[in-house]
């Protein structure tokens, strides 16, 4: 397979240090990013109304809310918001940015008042209608949240016919029927179906339709619904916990113990992404979507915007330690050690047992090479919290920094005893031992962690990577293989079998596998690339297909802007198989121009052999 075949990137996500995770250093959430429909929806931010149409008042006053609580910065950006909105008291959007402070910051009926107005005076405006649903909801008034939501559907249709949102929103619909669920059943089951006919296995809307089937006493079809939504999305903890209490009604133990430690109390439907809310919540200035976004915005190396966001944070939060820690970990990415061991140092002095701070120092300190220091930060953390895995990642990756990956070890070793029957720090501590060169111990671990839970995804997963990299490829086929069949849509688990699968010729195995990918996932280019070089250079005539290689390959090439080589070469093989070999030279001298600039000489020297093969008007097989 050419040179940038996605599985070939199987293993990203387990070395170690790897990319600090953002909020708390121990997990990450990712925001989305403005597409047309965020951006059109951003330009309106929603209200909603307590009846399907708002009635005109004579007069408004602006809602009073005390604020005497929050954060100076905070108060004055609110008091500035109040300004603007009484300055401009017929502007709906002035008004709606106080009612998103008030929502996220003060009480849900000063919001709500803000967002009424604006709905009065723009009764089409999309997201006013949007917010105002939301804060009904947020303040327990179903029935009006309801009405609101009724509102935000009929303006969503208009809005997708004059072409100001892109498509229905998933997430609107996920959320208007979990309202649903008890008032009016069918409607809410109507809505869920929707979903699951644009996206078939969007895991909320089976456990929605779980929920609608269970309120109906159909307990056979609700636990179906469950079972798809684990299927699908094996970390959906709510879901879990349904199934435990529907599984020990019917009287099946057995499953239900399986998943009763996986499960928790909560019981809620979570809507996917919805980037509505998310622009509500930026609007509001909400600390845990500001720091999300500088989180998104430094992994994309958008430092400054990183830090204009943080600035936000900063203002919103009142013990300072979330920003002031989210900043450490910007200086440490844009690699100024310094700066962020001083932010890690101030978050500490604020807060001595934050410990992702502990974490944060000790990794600015390993790059400044004051080892020592980080070392016993490390211990000591460890030494309190004995299974903290980002600690045990953090410390590991030092002592391999340093050369002393075999004192990590003992380390790894008390995790592993402090934990004896939990499967989840035995993979993650057989991943970071393997990873610092320990790989008899790493793969004992991981294996153990198999052995504890087989239906733990996330530890086959992990097994099969390992396998790989020990060159045991038979076995990492057969636990790859095995997380896929527990959840069909994981798709790092699909990029490491397909790779085994190249690897081992079998290459009827190798398209089923990534037309079964692209079911779950239709625009991932590394899927796309992996099929489109298949069928247009597998050595076996019956199984190649060179038009629908073209297709593919040029769909994956558009959504890379046409600037990978490794896809650009992919599409020449695919030009080449279809006998369009003036496009096939075209497409490989770009690559190797490309691979060239980047320095790529291995990738140039492939290139160049196919070149040879289209100059001659030849196509490229695989193994010839």
């Amino acid at each position: 397979m050419n040179t940038r075949c996605p599985g070939r990137r199987w293993c990203v996500g387990l070395v170690l240090g790897s990319l600090v995770l953002w909020i708390g250093g121990c997990e990450s959430k990712e925001s989305p990013s403005k597409d047309k429909e965020s951006t059109a929806a951003s330009d309106a931010l929603t209200a909603e109304g307590g009846t399907a149409e708002p009635t005109a008042a004579p007069t408004f006053e602006l809602p009073e809310a005390d604020v005497s609580g929050l954060p100076i910065p905070l108060q004055r950006r609110i008091g500035a918001a109040r300004t603007a909105a009484r300055r401009e008291p017929e502007n709906p959007r002035k008004i709606a940015e106080l009612g998103a402070l008030y929502l996220v910051h003060g009480p849900p009926l000063a919001a709500i008042s803000c967002f009424q107005r604006a709905t009065q005076l723009e009764p089409d405006g999309f997201s006013w209608w949007h917010a105002l649903a939301r804060a009904y909801e947020r303040d327990g008034k179903a029935g009006q949240a309801i009405a609101a939501y009724e509102k935000v559907l009929a303006l969503e249709e208009k809005y997708i016919a004059e072409g100001k949102l892109p498509a229905p929103s998933v997430a609107l619909r996920i959320r208007f029927a979990a309202l649903l669920i008890e008032s009016d059943r069918g409607r809410a089951e109507s809505l869920f179906r929707e979903v699951i006919e644009v996206k078939a296995n969007e895991p909320a809307a089976h456990y929605g339709l779980g929920r609608c089937a269970l309120a109906a006493g159909q307990k056979d079809e609700a636990l179906q619904h469950y079972r798809k939504a684990v299927e699908v999305r094996a970390d959906y903890v709510p879901v879990r916990s349904a199934l435990v209490e529907l599984l020990e009604e019917m009287g099946q133990a057995e499953e239900a113990a399986e998943h009763r430690a996986k499960a928790t109390a909560e019981d809620r439907i979570l809507p996917v992404v919805d980037v509505h809310e998310m622009n509500l919540m930026r609007q509001g200035f909400n600390l845990e979507v500001l720091v999300s976004d500088a989180g998104v915005l430094a992994q994309r190396g958008d430092f400054a915007r990183a830090e204009q966001a943080l600035r936000g944070a900063a203002d919103v939060d009142a013990k300072g330690v979330l920003s002031r820690h989210s900043l450490g970990l910007l200086r440490v990415m844009e690699g100024k050690p310094e700066e962020a061991a001083t932010a890690f140092r101030d978050v500490l002095e604020r807060d001595p047992e934050f410990t992702p701070a502990k974490i944060g120092l000790a990794r600015a300190l390993g790059l400044l090479e004051q080892s020592e220091e980080a070392e016993q930060l490390l211990r000591d953390v460890l030494e309190a919290e004995p299974t903290h895995i980002g600690a045990l990642r953090q410390f590991c990756t030092l002592m391999a920094a340093v050369d002393t990956p075999d004192k990590a070890l003992p380390i790894c070793t008390n995790v592993l005893e402090a934990a004896p029957d939990d499967a989840v720090v035995h993979y993650q501590v057989g991943d970071f031992l393997f990873g610092i060169g320990l790989e008899d111990d790493g793969l004992k671990a991981a294996q153990r962690a198999v052995e504890m839970d087989p239906e733990l995804t996330a530890a086959r997963y992990t097994l099969s990577v390992l396998l790989t990299r020990h060159r045991d490829f038979e076995d990492a086929r057969v636990h790859a293989e095995e997380a896929l069949r527990q959840v069909p849509s994981f798709l790092a688990a699909r990029l490491v079998l397909i790779d085994l699968l190249f690897g081992a010729r079998d290459f009827p195995a190798l398209i089923q596998c990534c037309r079964e990918g692209l079911e779950y996932a239709p625009n991932t280019p590394r899927l796309l690339n992996a099929l489109a070089w298949t069928l247009a250079t597998c050595p076996v005539a019956d199984l190649r297909n060179p038009e629908e290689a073209v297709e593919l390959a040029d769909k994956a090439a558009k959504m890379a802007n046409y600037s990978d080589d490794g896809v650009l070469d992919t599409l020449a093989a695919a030009y080449a198989a279809a006998g369009r070999f003036d496009e096939a030279r075209q497409r490989i001298a770009e690559a190797i121009q490309m691979a060239q600039a980047a320095k790529q000489p291995l990738a140039v020297r492939k290139y160049l052999a196919r070149q040879t093969l289209y100059e001659a008007d030849k196509p490229y097989y695989e193994g010839e």
